[in-house]
């Protein structure tokens, strides 16, 4: 009993086990061998579990990849949407680029949508005087100087779709813009142009009051820029020719 007793703690040692510790030295050779076994059964079970959690570890890293994976493809799909044909360019701020086809007046545009067709767009919150006016040919005038055929324009839709024309309602910028602040409106925006330099008034009507404020300020004067000055030299000298 003793040399088992003695073979059985060599055995545990060299396995990195507890040693045990019989109660007797008259405890059968059984019992030693029963507590090795069920320290080597706890070892494997030890094992087992060691390796479970490894296991649920990578899949969780597994999962987390496939989100990420996921998220990336959504975001990519979203850019690839603000890329589509007419919107070629926007900033993610509602703008659909056209072209112009012609000014045919002060208020009123013929423009081509970059996936085909045309339409008559009407200049919201303003009104420039009748063509057959000098005072509308002088806003039409204006108008082609800064926007010739062929011309790139945005457009930018308040709440109606067309009037009782059917013609687009639209704010028009014709250069694309930061975003869609007042200060760029005043910039970049024909509506606004045309209101500060005197060929329009403003006239608003609901639901389109988006820039009514703004547009408001403009039509109640302002004094011209230097830049806006030489365009309207260059107009006088138009209806001298």
């Amino acid at each position: 009993t003793a040399l088992a007793m003695a073979s059985a703690t060599k055995i545990i040692s060299r396995r990195g086990l507890p040693t045990l510790t019989p109660l007797s030295h008259s405890a059968p050779t059984r019992h030693i061998i029963w507590g090795t076994s069920r320290l080597r059964y706890n070892g494997l079970v030890g094992r087992e579990r060691e390796c479970a959690q490894v296991i649920s570890a990578k899949s969780k890293q597994s999962m987390v990849g496939a989100l990420m994976a996921a998220l990336l493809l959504a975001v990519i799909s979203l850019s690839a949407c603000l890329q589509l044909p007419g919107f070629e360019g926007d900033p993610g701020l509602g703008l659909e680029r056209v072209t112009v086809i012609q000014v045919a007046d002060g208020d009123t545009l013929v423009i081509e949508h970059e996936g085909g067709g045309q339409d008559r767009v009407r200049l919201i919150g303003i009104d420039c005087p009748e063509y057959n006016t000098p005072e509308g040919k002088d806003a039409a005038t204006y108008v082609r100087m800064l926007l010739p055929e062929g011309s790139s324009v945005w457009l930018q839709k308040d709440v109606s779709e067309v009037d009782r024309y059917g013609r687009l309602l639209r704010y028009v910028w014709i250069e694309q813009p930061a975003n869609t602040g007042d200060d760029e409106a005043r910039a970049k925006m024909l509506n606004a142009l045309l209101l500060e330099n005197g060929h329009a008034i403003a006239r608003g009507y609901e639901p389109d009051t988006r820039y009514e404020l703004l547009f408001a300020q403009l039509d109640a004067g302002k004094e011209p820029s230097d830049a806006e000055r030489l365009l309207e030299e260059a107009l006088e000298l138009t209806r001298e020719d």
